[in-house]
């Protein structure tokens, strides 16, 4: 019937949205965690370096 669909569709976007806000909150913290830390934004960078240079020389 209709309602059951509506009640499916409903229940399927109560679950989509708790993922998500689940998401968020696990990147929220995996930020907190490794972002703020200078070494992480050295690492990071060196390693962003080193695949524009290798994608450069293969060009």
């Amino acid at each position: 019937t209709t309602d059951d669909i509506h009640s499916i569709d409903n229940l399927a976007h109560a679950h989509i949205a708790q993922c998500s806000a689940e998401n968020i909150m696990l990147w929220c913290q995996f930020i907190q965690t490794f972002g703020l830390h200078e070494i992480t934004a050295i690492v990071l960078a060196k390693d962003y370096h080193f695949k524009r240079v290798r994608k450069e020389t293969k060009n």
